[in-house]
């Protein structure tokens, strides 16, 4: 860990983004992205190394007492290669993250995508769904009115749940079986005067 974070400074990272960035990488290195730009980093790397072995060299060659300006003509031609193959190296670096990010960017937004529809078609299955239970039960309330118009007081709507149609539909039967006692009471005492009369 060290080592990463040593590298992520001379990387030029900010110090207070390197352990999010190890640890994205440690967590996601198996993603195809990141795997391949764990690559690229490995391989400017060994090439960072080879330049402080040309260094090395070349400074050796520039102290040495019998130093040769052809010798160190030849150290200073391997530079130039191996700074194209470093900068090379760099810009796939910097493409293979701008890969990633984009395709980061386009699961995130089918991920959103996904919540919003599932969201969505849960909050339209449950408003259908409540609707339905709202009309049915004021169905069975207009249905056993309509019986009791026509005289019939023995029927009582069904109560299907708790919420204010189900405590409309106790109401409405309470009623009917107030009615009902109401009426019998009625048709006894016509009958008691009658038997008087």
């Amino acid at each position: 860990m060290d080592v990463a974070r040593q590298g992520f400074l001379e990387g030029r990272f900010h110090p207070d983004d390197i352990d999010g960035a190890i640890s994205l990488f440690r967590r996601f290195h198996s993603i195809y992205y990141i795997n391949k730009a764990i690559h690229v980093w490995t391989t400017g790397d060994s090439l960072i190394a080879e330049f402080k072995s040309i260094g090395d060299e070349l400074h050796k060659e520039i102290t040495a007492p019998a130093s040769s300006p052809e010798r160190t003509a030849l150290i200073l031609d391997k530079i130039d290669p191996l700074n194209e193959t470093l900068t090379h190296v760099e810009d796939e670096f910097s493409y293979t993250l701008g890969e990633g990010s984009r395709w980061l960017d386009h699961l995130i937004l089918r991920l959103l995508f996904g919540l919003v529809l599932t969201v969505e078609v849960f909050g339209l299955t449950l408003t259908i769904l409540v609707s339905r239970g709202i009309s049915r039960g004021l169905n069975d309330i207009i249905d056993s009115a309509e019986k009791i118009a026509d005289g019939d007081l023995k029927v009582r709507a069904k109560v299907y749940s708790r919420d204010e149609i189900g405590i409309l539909a106790n109401a409405f039967n309470e009623m009917t079986s107030r009615l009902e006692e109401n009426f019998i009471a009625l048709k006894n005492q016509r009958k008691i005067s009658e038997l008087q009369g």
